[in-house]
């Protein structure tokens, strides 16, 4: 976020089976342009942000789902990124970490790194670097048990490259551009309906 937005720390939820919104559970930070993960053991990781006046944040907390009401609360995670990442992307891997892939320092240019963190051992690893910069982005897991980083910008200018994470080499391979694979889903999708 570019500096000057209002940022609060509140946090909503709303329960499976419940048609409304419930205020709770504030956050640790204010922060927006944050992202969150769902851990395997039901944690809810918000990582990120920007905080307020010049306050881009490179902190994470946590939240335990599984406590009761009464004693849940977000919980800061001891150690910190190596940067501060605002609109980044975050996922859950099938490792039990959490990934954090570009964001922004500042609003505005976008990141090449991305990092792990292990909540066995409660530190970030950096991972290798990104081809493309990319703030305000998205990551996933797939299936194929790969992390991918899609979309982004840099310096206002969108990127389309689509790149994807193999842990066991370390390495970042460009698997390709948004527009062709944008129009190859509203292609099947056009044909599915017909």
């Amino acid at each position: 976020m570019y500096r000057g937005a209002e940022v609060y720390s509140c946090c909503s939820f709303l329960d499976t089976g419940e048609t409304e919104w419930k205020d709770s559970f504030q956050l640790t930070e204010r922060r927006c342009g944050l992202n969150v993960a769902l851990s395997s053991s039901n944690w809810l990781y918000a990582a990120g942000g920007y905080g307020g006046g010049s306050i881009y944040h490179n902190s994470a907390e946590m939240l335990d789902l599984t406590a009761s009401s009464d004693s849940r609360g977000w919980i800061p995670v001891a150690s910190s990124m190596s940067a501060a990442r605002t609109g980044l992307g975050v996922a859950w891997g099938p490792d039990n970490c959490l990934y954090c892939v570009g964001g922004s320092p500042n609003g505005m240019h976008g990141h090449t790194s991305a990092e792990r963190y292990d909540p066995r051992t409660g530190k970030w690893e950096l991972l290798a670097e990104m081809q493309e910069k990319r703030g305000y982005c998205a990551a996933a897991y797939g299936l194929s048990g790969y992390l991918y980083a899609i979309g982004g910008s840099n310096n206002d200018i969108p990127t389309k490259v689509i790149e994807c994470y193999d842990a066991r080499l370390n390495t970042w391979i460009v698997m390709g551009d948004l527009e062709p694979q944008c129009q190859a889903i509203m292609d099947l999708t056009i044909l599915a309906a017909l």
